[in-house]
This record gives structure tokens, C-alpha cells and sequence, in this order.
């Protein structure tokens, strides 16, 4: 896990991300709701992360990669889940740079998936 200093005011309230290359997945903890859904415990937060994504592999079939960012709503606990797909794995740079891979938002309430999409703002 790397912890985060905020940069300036302005800057998006990231405070640690952590990559799981085993899984495909890096995740991004937000300050918001920190305290109150996960009593400030940044390592209950990137588990409840990793529950998640292993939870729901039916849902997440066919993307190269995720990008997920963790939050609170209260006492919900809250992760924004974009799938990235159609990526070109390939070595050339040159076609990585070029590439416009599909994305998939998803987010999930309390482990299942919501019905409503309110995501945190800054992912």
C-alpha cells in the first residue's frame, strides 16, 4: 500500500493506492467516508476492495484491467469500478498510446451492486 500527502487543496482526496498485479486490479482509497465506514482502517477498506472484485468475476469477464476506488457514504461502504477492455497488450508503445479501450463503470453498495450510479466524484 502506498499512502498518499495531498499535493494542494485542490488536488483529488486520494490517500493511498495499492496495486494487486495478481488479480489485475489497483485501487485508490478517497478521505471520504473513511472514518465512519471503515473506522478510519485503510487495510479493511482495500480487502473490502479485493471481497468485492473476487465476488463478482461473472461481472467482470472479458476486461484486461480495473481501476477501483474505495469510499464511505456514511456508514456505506462504497467502491467505484471502472473495467478496462480492448486494451492492446502488444510491446509498440506507439499503439498502446493510440488504443481507445472500452470502459465499464460499475458501483457497488455495501458488497452488491447498486442500482443507482453515485459514484465519488474524483474517480
Amino acid at each position: 500500500m502506498k499512502l498518499f500527502d495531498r499535493i494542494s487543496d485542490t488536488a483529488p482526496s486520494f490517500v493511498a493506492r495499492e496495486n494487486r498485479g495478481d488479480i489485475r486490479l489497483r485501487g485508490y482509497l478517497h478521505e471520504a467516508g473513511l472514518d465512519t465506514a471503515f473506522d478510519s482502517d485503510k487495510v479493511e477498506a482495500f480487502d473490502y476492495l479485493k471481497s468485492v472484485y473476487n465476488a463478482h468475476q461473472e461481472t467482470l469477464g472479458g476486461y484486461n484491467w480495473a481501476i477501483g476506488a474505495v469510499w464511505g457514504k456514511g456508514y456505506d461502504k462504497m467502491r467505484d469500478l471502472y473495467l478496462l477492455g480492448d486494451l492492446d497488450v502488444s510491446e509498440d508503445l506507439k499503439i498502446w498510446q493510440s488504443a481507445n479501450p472500452d470502459i465499464r463503470p460499475i458501483v457497488f453498495k455495501n458488497g452488491m451492486k447498486a442500482d443507482d450510479f453515485v459514484n465519488c466524484g474524483d474517480a
